[in-house]
């Protein structure tokens, strides 16, 4: 049986569905060690991927219940102290999350896949109809943002800065920028009205800065 979960945050699981279907099928494939300076081959379907995940620094708790921390795999678990979702919990989701099989699968909620007050065309064979959706959200069957496979024991993703959203010390793996890249991010910024010396830009900083540089 597969499960889905909608998520806002640890504060707010509430349980969607289970299903005998599968929710997502995806091609995993073409996986490689992440480093900083790696780059994936988009047209080659391809992740980066941290060994040894479980016992990694990295896996950290995505929920509290009942006051306690939990990981992703004791989170479903305890499915049956989850609410079932309602359609008014529509607008907080901010991620979808679903274990199948040997695999959990992390969906970001974007804007651009939510599908409001629209009306389509089903070419249903034999039966084509004519729905109205809302309150609905795309499933990327293909391409979730993170993957989790519990077997291989990897994170696997493509975008680290999503992937953080979930693993904030996930954020570590970010190398830090030079001084000349702070110099440059520092000069090029023209909100900045005060003076902020380099020595002053901690190792997180230094790290997000080389992200968008």
């Amino acid at each position: 049986m597969n499960h889905l979960l909608a998520y806002r945050e640890e504060t707010a699981i509430r349980h969607v569905l289970s299903t005998e279907e599968a929710v997502y099928n995806v091609n995993m494939e073409n996986q490689i060690p992440y480093t900083p300076t790696d780059q994936l081959n988009q047209y080659e379907n391809g992740w980066f991927y941290i060994e040894g995940f479980r016992e990694s620094r990295f896996n950290t708790a995505i929920a509290k219940i009942g006051g306690a921390d939990i990981k992703i795999e004791e989170l479903f678990e305890r499915l049956t102290e989850f609410t079932e979702f309602q359609s008014t919990d529509y607008p907080g989701i901010n991620w979808l999350i679903t274990q199948q099989g040997e695999c959990y699968y992390f969906q970001k909620v974007l804007p651009s896949s939510r599908i409001e007050n629209r009306t389509i065309l089903m070419f249903v064979v034999g039966d084509p109809k004519i729905k109205k959706m809302s309150n609905s959200v795309e499933v990327r069957r293909e391409f979730p943002d993170i993957i989790y496979d519990s077997h291989a024991n990897r994170l696997l993703f493509r975008d680290l800065s999503r992937a953080k959203e979930i693993y904030k010390d996930l954020i570590n793996l970010y190398r830090e920028a030079t001084d000349e890249e702070i110099t440059d991010f520092l000069s090029s910024r023209e909100d900045t009205t005060i003076s902020i010396s380099r020595d002053k830009i901690g190792i997180r900083n230094r790290k997000e800065i080389a992200r968008l540089g």
